[in-house]
């Protein structure tokens, strides 16, 4: 995905898919942390590699429009219509330099897989493709969000030959607990506290029972754990704290 948005090569999209607490927003996080896809100031403006949007629940292609222009920091009116607002969209993703456009929560603006919203899908699929295949400006695509996300994208084969779909399903002991070991140790060292140690002793079992192997919502605890710390201007995160 970097080396494509590096390239500017015609765009591809990728789909992470699957329950609530799977992980998803902990890798989109890991991938806007990227130093070289942090915004910056220029003299002609800002300049933005990587945007991250959420969609609005309930999203329409009007409502997700104004979204990506409100992160964009671009006033818009109410008296435009769909049309105009994803004109302004396309333009301003340009003007911004945004390589990589992340769409958390995807599957908001997915209509219900009704007949009468069949052409309320096709609308979206051709909007993302559009963004896609730009000659001017082709823009990469991250869709985070429940498991329909797949179904919709493999329904429509203009976006499917351009998507890769990872589903993120929960890990299980014993067969995943090295994968655990290491999201834990991993986890362990990006909060920067000192800690009892969550790879080592019970801990493990601890984060698993939990969390049901949802790697998620193991990077939850830890992180209300370590809100717990600073709150108690403490420099270490205990076990009392991760039991909170």
């Amino acid at each position: 995905l970097l080396d494509r948005a590096e390239a500017r090569i015609e765009g591809s999209c990728l789909v992470l898919h699957g329950r609530t607490g799977a992980g998803k927003t902990h890798i989109l996080r890991g991938l806007r942390q990227k130093r070289s896809l942090k915004g910056y100031e220029t003299s002609e403006g800002m300049r933005r590699p990587l945007l991250w949007v959420e969609a609005p629940a309930p999203c329409t292609l009007r409502a997700l429009g104004d979204e990506i222009l409100t992160r964009l920091d671009y006033p818009t009116a109410y008296s435009l219509r769909e049309h105009q607002i994803w004109s302004r969209v396309r333009a301003n993703l340009a003007a911004q330099g945004v390589q990589i456009l992340m769409i958390d929560e995807a599957h908001n603006m997915l209509p219900a897989e009704t007949s009468s919203d069949l052409k309320t899908a096709r609308k979206i699929a051709d909007t993302l493709k559009a963004l896609l295949v730009s000659e001017e400006h082709p823009i990469q695509i991250v869709l985070s969000g429940a498991n329909m996300l797949r179904r919709f994208v493999i329904s429509h084969p203009e976006i499917q030959r351009r998507s890769h779909c990872i589903e993120l399903s929960e890990l299980k002991f014993p067969r995943d607990r090295q994968s655990v070991l290491r999201f834990l140790g991993g986890l362990e060292q990006t909060l920067g506290f000192s800690t009892p140690g969550f790879t080592k002793a019970d801990m493990p079992d601890r984060f698993y029972l939990a969390s049901r192997g949802l790697v998620g919502r193991m990077a939850f605890f830890a992180q209300e754990a370590a809100m717990i710390a600073v709150s108690l201007n403490d420099t270490k995160i205990t076990r009392e704290y991760l039991g909170e």
